[in-house]
């Protein structure tokens, strides 16, 4: 399994609890954070590609921006300001 971040432009005001369920909701996308309201960290058997697509296609969907950028990240490389529930769901995930 690979983690990514997905970081995305948000359409103010729109609502984006149909598009979440849906984009996390595909069977190769096998944990998911989304802890910053503009982004997800997740880990998954899709490649940058796939997973670009994967988000293109969703918010295409929903009528939101499509804009949007996917990084593999190294998950025990990080800092930051988080709440408690953040930092505990990245310790648990942590590959090294």
């Amino acid at each position: 399994m690979r983690y990514y971040i997905i970081t995305f432009d948000r359409k103010p005001d729109a609502k984006y609890g149909a598009f979440h369920d849906a984009f996390v909701g595909h069977a190769r996308l096998i944990r998911w954070f989304h802890y910053i309201k503009s982004s997800y960290i997740v880990g998954t058997t899709m490649s940058a590609n796939e997973l670009s697509e994967h988000f293109y296609v969703t918010a295409k969907a929903h009528d939101l921006p499509t804009t949007h950028l996917v990084v593999a990240v190294k998950m025990g490389d990080r800092q930051g300001r988080l709440t408690k529930d953040a930092w505990q769901w990245l310790k648990k995930n942590t590959t090294g």
